[in-house]
């Protein structure tokens, strides 16, 4: 089971400035190992953050646990930076401009 490192620039669609628009993405896979093992890694990673003023966790409807290092914000343009264990269906991919 990976440990994804998820990246997100989200935009304002063009003809309304407070409607999401496009968004390029960063997927990367930091660390595989079992589905224990990793969701340890992120709580420890957790507990870490939490005591620096870094990071919040929060699960979803699907109980998935994500930890945000950057929640995105009310206004565009606005970037989020999330850490999640997940099943390995996802690869790893970048927009081509994702650095800049």
């Amino acid at each position: 089971m990976p440990l994804y490192d998820v990246r997100r620039i989200l935009r304002a669609r063009k003809t309304d400035l407070t409607i999401l628009g496009s968004a390029v993405h960063s997927v990367r896979i930091r660390c595989r190992g079992s589905c224990g093992a990793m969701e340890g890694l992120l709580r420890r990673l957790v507990d870490e953050g939490v005591r620096k003023g870094l990071i919040e966790a929060k699960s979803g409807v699907d109980g998935i646990l994500c930890v945000y290092q950057y929640r995105r914000g009310p206004v565009f343009p606005t970037i989020e930076r999330f850490f999640v264990v997940a099943p390995a269906l996802a690869y790893e991919k970048e927009h081509e401009c994702f650095g800049r």
